[in-house]
Formats: C-alpha cells, structure tokens, sequence
C-alpha cells in the first residue's frame, strides 16, 4: 500500500501483502468511522434529550436524513459535493466523513431508545436529590442505559463493516481506497480479474476479513442479549 501514496509505480505485492492490505483498511476504517460515529451520536443524544424543542427537532431531521437516504449518495454527495464548493478532499476523508455521518445517526436513535427504557422514577429520583440534566444523564440514566445498549450497538457495528464496502464506488480512479474495492469484488460477484489485475488470492483474503468481523460481531452480540435475558 505504501506505493498508493507515495505515487512510486513498484512491482505488485505478493497476495498475503494483499490480502492483509485490503484486511487493514477495512478494519481501520470501520474503527474510525465507529468511534467517529459513536462520539457525534452521543453529542446528538445529549441534545435530543436535553427537551428544547427547536434542537430535538433539528437532530430528528438530522437523523431521518442520514437514515432516509442510501449510504451510497451520501459518500458520493460528500466527494463530489464538497469541492463544489471549494472544499477538496480526499477519498479517505470523504468515506471516513459519509461513514462517519451515517452511524452518528443510527446510533442516535438506538441509544435514545436505550435511555427511554429506563423508567420514569430513575429521572425523578434523581431530580430529588438536586441533580441537573448532566448528572442525571451521567450518574444514573447512562450507566443502565448502556447495558441495554450493547446488544443494538455491536449489532449495528455489523453494518458498518459492510458499509466499508460502499466506499469502493467512489475509488475507482484514487489508490488510497483501492484495497477496500479489491476485498469487495468478491462480495460484488466481479471475480473477472483479467480487467483489475488484482490477485484473486487477495480479493478473497480481504473478503474473509470482512466476513469474520461480521461474524464475530454478531455472535458477541448474541451472546450479550443471552447473558442479559439470564441475568
């Protein structure tokens, strides 16, 4: 990968060199745009249950938007929008940015059903002791709400690393995403590598990344939502 950046024309990597390329980019992408993700989705969830009506409706719209649209327009909105208007940017910053986006509002709205599930008297209780919105949210509603929470969350995460699979479409012509578009082509069905002249070695180890990850997250998921109804 070294050479998608610094231009230099090298030889083509062997296909373990490939496949952990395409493995690594898959993986750090979705951890940037998770944790990205997760840190704007907390903000918005503060703010929509802070209870000023002009801001929850501003974040409801917010949220329907990202969730309304295909994940697809809006990373080819953020890279071929942006510079419309003067801002340039990369095809790692605009997947990061449209991934980014994306799980911000999906977590929004899992995580406020998380905090509407605790009940009413752990609000009043709470307000009883002479406790602001910030320390209720802090001490009392996030610690349970966050329990409830991994089960949704982790089950989320799964799309997000198959959103990373999306990102291929605007790296047709840029390297810095090119790996992801090879560990895709085998999930996409274009297995014809006389074209892209990608190993298929490679195309199928960063699959089976992608794969695993998927499978691995939903099993913990699974076994959270068991641990909670035995609990």
């Amino acid at each position: 990968l070294r050479r998608c950046f610094s231009g230099v024309h090298a030889m083509a990597p062997p296909p373990a060199a490939e496949s952990l390329g395409a493995g690594r980019w898959t993986v750090l992408l979705s951890l940037t745009a998770f944790a990205l993700g997760g840190l704007v989705g907390l903000i918005l969830l503060m703010i929509r249950t802070a209870g000023n009506p002009w801001l929850v409706r501003l974040v409801r719209g917010y949220v329907e938007l990202f969730q309304g649209t295909p994940l697809l327009m809006q990373l080819f909105i953020v890279f071929f929008g942006l510079p419309l208007i003067g801002l340039d940017v990369s095809p790692w910053v605009a997947a990061t940015l449209g991934l980014t986006l994306f799980t911000s509002a999906f977590l929004t709205e899992i995580w406020r059903g998380c905090v509407e599930s605790i009940g009413r008297g752990q609000w009043e209780a709470s307000a009883s002791l002479g406790m602001n919105f910030t320390q209720q949210m802090r001490y009392i509603v996030l610690p349970q709400a966050m329990r409830i929470a991994i089960p949704p969350t982790v089950g989320f995460s799964v799309q997000v690393v198959k959103g990373t699979a999306v990102a291929c479409d605007i790296c047709r012509n840029n390297p810095e995403l090119q790996p992801l578009r090879y560990s895709d082509q085998l999930l996409c069905g274009q297995t014809n590598l006389s074209e892209s002249g990608v190993n298929q070695q490679a195309i199928q180890g960063g699959s089976v990344v992608r794969l695993k990850a998927v499978a691995h997250l939903r099993q913990i998921g699974r076994r959270r939502g068991v641990d909670q109804m035995t609990g």
